[in-house]
């Protein structure tokens, strides 16, 4: 039982170190994409189970915040943001898009274009980042087909 408890601890300091470390690698080549939009993608799968897994959700916040303190942003805009988007657009506007891969891509680009106009306003300055905006959604969302195709 104690071997089956550091085995899933090591497991879930694995998960947080690796996403550091690709957080970290993205800044070193700027067309790799933080991963907002397949966070997102994966919160909104999660959020939708009536079996909530509390541990993934705390691995996405991780993940959020890790985001945000590499790149010294506000800590916790990300995850308000995920709340927000997913309990006001998801739910009530874009409903239609439930289980459409149109409503995947649309979701990952609007939480990147949100998060960007964020950004802008609470540094008062453009956004360097809202020109890889497209590369990234695009990115992330074949990533997140492939990721949906492979539970199935």
């Amino acid at each position: 039982m104690k071997i089956l408890k550091f085995k899933h601890y090591t497991r879930w300091i694995a998960y947080g170190l690796g996403f550091y470390l690709y957080s970290n690698l993205k800044d070193l080549y700027l067309f790799l994409p933080p991963m907002i939009g397949f966070l997102f993608a994966f919160y909104r799968m999660l959020s939708a189970q009536e079996d909530q897994q509390n541990g993934w959700m705390l691995y996405i916040f991780f993940c959020l915040l890790c985001i945000e303190a590499i790149h010294l942003e506000p800590l916790g805009v990300l995850i308000l943001l995920f709340i927000l988007y997913d309990k006001i657009v998801v739910h009530w506007l874009l409903n239609m898009f439930a289980d459409n891969p149109l409503g995947d891509a649309l979701h990952i680009f609007a939480i990147y274009a949100i998060y960007f106009v964020i950004l802008s306003f609470l540094n008062q300055n453009s956004v360097e980042m809202l020109r890889y905006l497209v590369g990234y959604s695009l990115f992330e969302f074949v990533l997140w087909r492939v990721y949906v195709k492979s539970q199935v």
